[in-house]
């Protein structure tokens, strides 16, 4: 079989090491045969470039992206760690603790598994401790892990067995198994035929590391019955809710632009960077795009002019990632363009091209479908 060809992303204009951390899914081939390909800046990667071990056995493989610089860089601490939101890393500290479930004859219930590694004095401490009231919970799922002082700070989401969903904060220590104090920051009730809440927890942009705040977004949803007799769901609210995770304390939106904004309909994109957040809208051909610093109960919106509707969209590093399709009649490969935010520039355009000058770029264009775009 020839070798299938190297696809990368070219550079058009702009800053090229935003698209670093840019990974393009997809598959090249015909009808006969195809192959899952992964693109990048540097080239492309297919199937049968994996060691063979590696495509039989999944342990060999990353289960997250995210998590490749932490096996590389530690290996015997990362050893069996698999969960990508039980992490947390600075200069001082590397910590893991994850939720496992503990089942005997007469009930299941949890336990903290905790590891913490002081990079200072190169000392691991590492206890087991359950978590108080588990029992009550069908599930516990860790989402992010933060270290204030000489605590460790776990949120974790808490499904009980009447299928309610509580967001908790767990208080542990770094060096004592002592038991876990609980923080209920908000439950969400199990849904009924007319209304159902759905839930978002909103990613840090700094994915391991230190973050002062938490934020959850809920949407609630009406069952409308339409002028035909059919029904079907429609947005009918939304809440942004803010944590501080030192305290538990919720901390209170008193700005009416950021209420009514995520009242909206419209597909949004958050992150939390610091004590601020970023909203995105999309609308359409048009992104509305709302930094709102918490401390200062301040505002500042854009609205950033995107084109066509279709592509998919990420927000990183206060960037907004878009990927439009290809363009079949003109024969123009999909295209990533990257804008800044806070002002709506763009910041990097380039699209998916061939390494090799010798092929036929558009026939091999062709047969290459991208499905999707990763931030890793």
């Amino acid at each position: 079989m020839n070798r299938p060809p190297d696809f990368t992303l070219q550079l058009r204009s702009g800053d090229p090491q935003l698209v670093q951390n840019v990974v393009l899914t997809g598959e090249y081939g015909g009808r006969t045969y195809h192959e899952s390909v992964e693109i990048n800046f540097s080239g492309s990667k297919y199937r049968r470039d994996q060691p063979m071990i590696e495509s039989f056995d999944s342990s060999f493989r990353y289960p997250f992206p995210e998590l490749k610089s932490l096996f590389e860089r530690y290996p015997q601490f990362m050893r069996g760690k698999r969960e990508v939101n039980s992490f947390f890393e600075d200069d001082g500290y590397l910590a893991y603790v994850s939720a496992k479930s503990i089942r005997d004859d007469i009930q299941a219930s949890f336990r903290f598994d905790v590891n913490v590694w002081d990079k200072k004095k190169n000392q691991t401490t590492s206890y087991q401790v359950d978590i108080p009231g588990s029992e009550q919970n069908h599930s516990i799922s860790v989402h992010d892990v933060q270290v204030i002082g000489s605590e460790l700070k776990v949120l974790t989401l808490n499904q009980s067995r009447n299928d309610a969903i509580g967001f908790h904060l767990y208080t542990l220590s770094m060096n004592d198994k002592q038991t876990p104090s609980d923080k209920t920051l908000t439950t969400v009730p199990n849904g009924n035929d007319d209304l159902d809440t759905n839930f978002q927890w909103l990613p840090s942009s700094k994915e391991f590391g230190s973050s002062p705040i938490t934020a959850i977004y809920l949407v609630e949803m009406k069952m409308i019955q339409k002028a035909d007799g059919s029904k079907q769901r429609e947005k009918s609210g939304g809440r942004l809710l803010v944590y501080d995770i030192q305290t538990g304390e919720e901390i209170k939106i008193r700005n009416k632009e950021i209420e009514d904004f995520v009242k909206g309909n419209g597909s949004f994109f958050f992150e939390v960077e610091g004590t601020a957040i970023t909203i995105l809208k999309d609308a359409g051909q048009t992104l509305t795009a709302v930094r709102y610093d918490i401390t200062a109960g301040t505002t500042v919106s854009r609205d950033i002019s995107i084109g066509p509707a279709d592509g998919q969209i990420r927000l990183k590093d206060g960037h907004i990632y878009k990927l439009f399709p290809a363009e079949m009649e003109s024969r123009m490969p999909p295209k990533l363009v990257v804008y800044e935010a806070a002002s709506g520039s763009i910041k990097y355009e380039g699209s998916i091209g061939v390494k090799e000058p010798f092929r036929d770029t558009s026939d091999l264009l062709s047969k290459l479908a991208v499905y999707n775009m990763e931030l890793r």
